[in-house]
């Protein structure tokens, strides 16, 4: 019997304590009969930077098959908790199905990570057809990418049953796994696959996937390696490989701690030894990083590959110099050492100065002016040019492109790119900015990726979205943004490295707390300071993160506290290059 899901009423016939009960025992006794040494709760920011490739990549977590004698709902629970051991192809999870499911369930096609305990439902009073209703936070594609629910999905999974041998089995169940948030990490772990900026191959870019721990990882980051970047980064990276690119095998070999992996023949009949040389350095940096390998073998059809002389590394988390700079008064001056230096033509920019950036390839600075009415640059030669008018522009962020970056705070309104030789604004739009108002945004230090933090009715919300360029570097489009959750107000955001950013909100009469949030693990708060007006971070160095209280006192991040370094120097809005 089926129907559709959202017509008619529905009977209950279980309750959230005997499910949460349920559940909690399970869990407890796959900690204590398995697992004792994993940790299965703990508040945000509590976890330590973990070493990926000396993790066990798969734990165990004593989940079980079923027993005999239990009740529809019980073998959907069952086929939940079979879902924490990716071990044989999820092979617990399996035998809650029928042979025709357990012979056709794709386990690897979707992860939904679920923060509430699973409400079952009877559908038309059945016993063999079963809803659990669940509340989604996180969801992992076939290829480990993230998509954050900041504010929860309330999400509908359907489930058939019927009897083998007097057993309920699962004949009908969604493809994927559900797992619990305080079970996530320890059944996942993240892995960072690297693109290429532009078409020279000189700077590598992370693309931090999560992927289950078990056996034959390898297999699983090449294989994602060679289909491509995520969708928040297409057309906004390149690949060594070419498109459509694929394993030989299945397998990715490693023996010794060398990955071996195989492609067919045809990948490589038009790459030149340069082009072999960074497809062998693309997967060395992603296999290396991500699992327990210390180099990498390329093969094609299980033939050895020639590849050339070895080339120069390709960068990595590029950064930028400690050069600051920031407003005194109406007066662009440079901050350095504790101390200020006049810019030349600093202060013949305009009135009611804010936001100041520098270029990071020159001595160029972009700076709001008259009330975040339009958007000025100062020349190397002290010269001063507008480059847009608007309405509340948002604090602007300079490429590595000489283009320069703004948006109107103003509900739908596009992000504007400007090129700082001056010419007509590019507008990128989407239909994800039509959805509220753009309040902050900075370009990575590689000039790839967009942050932007957006305000929308139900909060703050924090993306980023993949550069598309023209083979000169002029902007054309964005790519569909990854939205990452925030737990604090944000109107700020800056790179603190290729795959964490800051994000805060800062005022003179408030206490603001800024939240270093991260692509590859458990977000952080940092230590509140009450009328913090700017925060300046570096992204790639281990350069401090300073702030300027009350317009007047200038503090330095040194591990998780503030130390004053410079009082009285009348500067504001510090900015590093970028």
């Amino acid at each position: 019997m089926s129907r559709t899901l959202t017509e008619g009423p529905r009977q209950r016939r279980s309750s959230r304590a005997l499910t949460a009960l349920i559940l909690a025992l399970g869990l407890l006794a796959m900690v204590i009969s398995g697992c004792s040494s994993i940790p299965v709760t703990g508040p945000v920011g509590t976890l330590p930077a973990r070493n990926l490739a000396a993790e066990d990549e798969a734990p165990n977590f004593n989940v079980t098959g079923p027993t005999g004698g239990e009740s529809p709902d019980r073998i959907v629970r069952g086929f939940f908790r079979g879902g924490l051991s990716a071990a044989d192809n999820y092979a617990v999870a399996r035998e809650y199905m029928t042979p025709e499911l357990a012979a056709s369930w794709d386990a690897t096609e979707r992860t939904l990570v679920v923060d509430n305990d699973p409400e079952f439902e009877q559908v038309d009073d059945a016993e063999d057809h079963l809803t659990a209703d669940v509340r989604v936070t996180r969801i992992l594609d076939g290829s480990g990418v993230r998509q954050d629910r900041p504010k929860g999905e309330n999400t509908e999974l359907e489930f058939s049953l019927r009897r083998v041998d007097g057993e309920w089995r699962l004949s009908k169940a969604p493809n994927g796994i559900v797992v619990e948030s305080s079970s996530f990490e320890y059944a996942f772990s993240p892995v960072t696959l690297y693109f290429y900026s532009d078409s020279k191959l000189s700077t590598l870019v992370p693309d931090v996937r999560w992927m289950a721990k078990r056996q034959g990882r390898s297999a699983a980051v090449a294989t994602a390696l060679l289909e491509g970047p995520a969708p928040y980064l297409k057309k906004a990276v390149y690949s060594a490989f070419p498109e459509g690119s694929k394993l030989s095998r299945a397998s990715v070999p490693v023996e010794n701690k060398v990955a071996t992996v195989d492609v067919p023949e045809s990948v490589l009949t038009d790459a030149s030894d340069e082009t072999r040389q960074r497809m062998l350095l693309q997967l060395e940096r992603s296999l290396v990083d991500s699992v327990n390998v210390n180099s990498v073998q390329l093969t094609a059809d299980q033939n050895a590959v020639e590849v050339g002389p070895r080339l120069n590394e390709p960068r990595i988390n590029p950064a930028p110099d400690g050069a600051m700079v920031g407003l005194r008064g109406d007066e662009v001056v440079r901050y350095e050492d504790g101390a200020l230096r006049q810019v030349e033509g600093g202060d013949k920019v305009g009135t009611a100065l804010s936001d100041p950036t520098m270029s990071p390839v020159q001595e160029a600075y972009a700076v709001l002016t008259g009330g975040s009415r339009q958007l000025k640059l100062l020349t190397q030669d002290a010269s001063v040019r507008t480059l847009f008018k608007g309405t509340q522009l948002v604090a602007p962020s300079y490429d590595s492109h000489s283009w320069v970056w703004t948006a109107q705070a103003v509900p739908g309104s596009p992000v504007l790119a400007v090129r700082a030789a001056g010419g007509s604004p590019v507008r990128l739009e989407g239909a994800w900015l039509g959805k509220g108002t753009v309040t902050g945004l900075r370009v990575s230090a590689d000039g790839t990726r967009l942050a932007v933090t957006v305000k929308r009715s139900d909060g703050d919300h924090l993306l980023i979205a993949g550069i598309q360029r023209d083979k000169n570097g002029k902007p054309v489009g964005l790519a569909t943004p990854l939205e990452l959750t925030l737990s604090v107000k944000a109107n700020r955001v800056a790179w603190a490295s290729d795959s964490e950013l800051v994000v805060t909100a800062p005022g003179p009469k408030n206490k603001v707390v800024a939240e270093q949030v991260s692509l590859e693990r458990r977000s952080s708060t940092w230590t509140m300071l009450l009328g913090m007006t700017s925060l300046a971070v570096a992204p790639g160095t281990d350069r401090a993160a300073i702030a300027v209280v009350n317009d007047e006192t200038v503090l330095a991040r040194e591990g998780t506290t503030w130390r004053q370094v410079a009082k009285e120097l009348g500067v504001n809005d510090l900015s590093y290059r970028g």
